[in-house]
């Protein structure tokens, strides 16, 4: 397997005579986690889209372990911050054991396991397990929408503000269990994001979508909130 996960090269998104981005290049090898952080419709999510395939780049390319992006895998999964993303005819335990079934030849009871452990993991209940969708509060959907995509132990994890609707407690919790997750299973990462804190919690490298335009990459260190700050005029 190539040593480089993700690469992105020179990739802008144009719509009409609009150019919603330029020049957006990195890299991120197997385990690494890129945040990316900008104001409301710098094109963060229009990127993250690009990368998982569901988008085409105006010019430029995505690179997925040596191979051009042109359209969605099943090894790139995604989370949006949208709370309607289960089936609603499923419990919250089938939607992730259906997951897991579909996407691999697990046995059922092997599938039952790790689905219940996630859900546990992200703090859903064992008396909420055979709730249907619109049973559950919207942290809990969204949490459970993790856990699926947790369980399936993608190669790629796209996440689109995946925690903007939980409160701040449950917030840490599950951004823990997706940083274990993630590590335990070498899963290359790249969330979109508003908070600068989660950004600088969860990420190796910072993509700034700064207000002139430019795109800048950082490498996380222990100023990069400073930073971050200085570029968003924050």
């Amino acid at each position: 397997m190539s040593n480089v996960a993700v690469s992105v090269n020179d990739v802008a998104k144009r719509y009409n005579k609009h150019t919603v981005f330029k020049n957006v290049s990195f890299k991120l090898k197997p385990g690494e986690t890129i945040a990316i952080i900008g104001y409301s419709g710098c094109g963060k999510t229009t990127l993250l889209r690009i990368i998982g395939g569901f988008e085409r780049p105006s010019s430029g390319n995505i690179v997925i372990f040596d191979k051009n992006v042109e359209a969605p895998s099943k090894n790139a999964i995604l989370v949006s911050q949208g709370q309607n993303q289960l089936f609603p005819w499923k419990t919250a335990l089938d939607n992730v054991i259906w997951a897991l079934m579909m996407a691999t030849d697990i046995k059922y009871s092997d599938a039952k396991d790790v689905s219940r452990r996630y859900l546990l993991d992200l703090k859903i209940s064992e008396s909420d397990f055979d709730k249907y969708p619109h049973q559950l509060s919207g942290g809990m959907k969204q949490r459970t929408t993790i856990a699926r995509a947790l369980a399936l132990h993608p190669q790629i994890l796209l996440l689109d503000e995946p925690f903007a609707s939980l409160d701040e407690l449950t917030k840490q919790q599950a951004q823990n269990v997706v940083m274990d997750a993630c590590k335990l299973h070498n899963v290359t990462t790249i969330l979109v994001t508003h908070d600068i804190n989660e950004a600088a919690k969860m990420a190796t490298k910072i993509l700034v979508f700064c207000p002139n335009g430019k795109v800048e990459l950082l490498k996380n260190t222990n100023n990069s909130i400073e930073m971050i700050r200085k570029l968003l005029n924050v």
